[in-house]
């Protein structure tokens, strides 16, 4: 191959190159316009380790201080957890039969403990629920202690923690293969064995003077509850992560536009001295500049003074503009509406307030079920173990694969429209493709049980007061005392 030839193949190579750039992606380019965008080819775990205890203290800096985080902290609670996520069994017998003296032996052992022995400081296991929902979304993850031989009937409670007592720092190679990283005691596929929780609060001050000693807990012992989003993560992070910047601009920016404001509803002026002019020696009133004034009045300034208004105008006419753009940022990395987070109705329509509701719930009901995942079942399943153990029910141990049978209702939200909502539920229904049970469970987050339950108390209780009801196109009318009923329309 000739001199000529090679530089040919050289040039080609070239240009094959500048060819195949042409056609990257533009996000991988590095020129000028992204030369100061960063990036960082490090594993999940090393982000994490430098990166979770300023983003967690900055989040809780937050929701100390900042409205609009404590209201999305609010929604999260009321929305997923609300009045609780409720415990129904489906246990049922080899037949196929539902075994009703099971589950509700279990159900009311359940809420009997739930009420009274959750937790060591007192708390219900509703109330347990919202706080570990509400520090796994600030801090990016919640301890739960499960211990066992509790002094109560059930043998059983637990102890919240932050995570704080697993040491971001600490990381040790084990003996087998097993090492630890941030706490995370891990086998040699990474899978998560221990926890090695520090004695005490690293910011708890007066417990320096004691020694910090760790202490090695088994997973089948403790809950971390967090949210993957890398796989591989050992810890969790705030899931407010991508919004704490903006969310803290903006508390700035309001701050200084409502000082400002409040400067320029105070009208102020300054006195000052004009040059070549001589002063007026005498302290008489005369001659003393003006600093009080009276509707309707005019006075005069003594010689040689001159007044300087001074007149800011803030708020300015873009101030709503921009906190409604920024808000609706922040909004979608929190995944929740601009509206329900600013508690902004205005200009909202019917149809853009039912889409964003429904879309907002989707992502209340994924955070619910993966609640129920990775919090209440593996809470139930100690319980479960613990009550059959204690001696307060005849149920047998060696059946404890069949009581294994729990399902969780979370709670339900009233529609926008709610009686189209009922008419497509009836044709539903009508056309089998959705039964009573789920269209209860759907709308009002009870159990169908439940509600016959409670029908029948009131047809009793409405019988020893002889009323009766009758079903009408517009509803249910209550007759008098005579028993006879309310005719439509009256």
């Amino acid at each position: 191959m000739t001199f000529l030839d090679r530089l040919k193949r050289l040039a080609g190579r070239r240009a094959a190159r500048r060819q195949s750039y042409a056609r990257a992606w533009n996000a991988a380019k590095k020129t000028r316009l992204t030369e100061d965008w960063a990036f960082s080819a490090s594993d999940a775990n090393a982000e994490l380790k430098g990166g979770l205890r300023p983003i967690r203290e900055r989040a809780r800096t937050l929701e100390q201080n900042n409205d609009y985080f404590r209201k999305y902290l609010g929604m999260l609670e009321n929305n997923v957890i609300g009045r609780g996520i409720k415990l129904q069994m489906r246990i049922k017998d080899p037949n196929g039969t539902p075994d009703t003296g099971a589950n509700r032996i279990i159900e009311e052992a359940w809420h009997d403990w739930s009420c009274h022995y959750a937790t060591v400081g007192g708390m219900t296991f509703t109330e347990a629920s919202k706080l570990a929902l509400r520090s796994t979304a600030r801090d990016g993850e919640c301890i739960s202690l499960l211990m066992k031989g509790a002094e109560n009937p059930y043998g059983f409670t637990m102890r919240l923690l932050e995570g704080d007592y697993l040491d971001d720092q600490y990381c040790e190679e084990l003996k087998g293969g097993r090492s630890v990283y941030m706490a995370v005691e891990m086998d040699s596929l990474g899978v998560p064995q221990a926890y090695w929780l520090d004695g005490s609060h690293p910011g708890n001050w007066t417990s320096k003077r004691r020694a910090n000693k760790r202490q090695r807990v088994g997973r089948e012992d403790m809950i971390l509850l967090k949210k993957t989003e890398r796989p591989g993560a050992v810890r969790g992070i705030s899931w407010a992560a991508a919004s704490m910047p903006r969310l803290n601009m903006l508390e700035g920016y309001i701050e200084a536009e409502t000082v400002a404001a409040r400067l320029g509803a105070s009208k102020m002026g300054f006195y000052k001295y004009m040059p070549g002019e001589e002063l007026q020696a005498d302290n008489s009133d005369v001659n003393m500049p003006v600093t009080d004034v009276s509707p309707g009045t005019f006075e005069k300034l003594p010689t040689g003074w001159d007044i300087t208004q001074w007149d800011p105008t803030h708020p300015t006419t873009a101030f709503a503009d921009f906190v409604k753009g920024a808000l609706r940022g922040i909004s979608s990395g929190l995944g929740v509406t601009y509206n329900g987070l600013a508690n902004d109705l205005e200009g909202v329509n019917f149809s853009s307030l039912r889409e964003g509701k429904l879309a907002e719930r989707d992502e209340w009901i994924a955070n619910q079920e993966w609640m129920i995942r990775h919090w209440n079942r593996r809470i139930f399943a100690v319980w479960l173990e613990m009550f059959l153990t204690s001696g307060m029910s005849n149920l047998p141990l060696s059946k404890m694969e069949k009581f294994h049978a729990d399902t969780w209702q979370p709670r339900r939200w009233a529609w926008v429209d709610p009686l189209k909502d009922l008419q497509a539920n009836e044709i539903a229904r009508g056309n089998l493709w959705m039964d009573d049970t789920t269209i209860v469970a759907e709308q009002s987050g009870m159990e169908l049980r439940e509600i016959y339950e409670r029908i029948q108390s009131d047809e009793t209780l409405a019988a020893e007061f002889g009323l009766t009801k009758v079903v009408t196109d517009k509803g249910v009318n209550n007759a008098g005392n005579t028993g006879n009923p309310i005719p439509p329309g009256e």
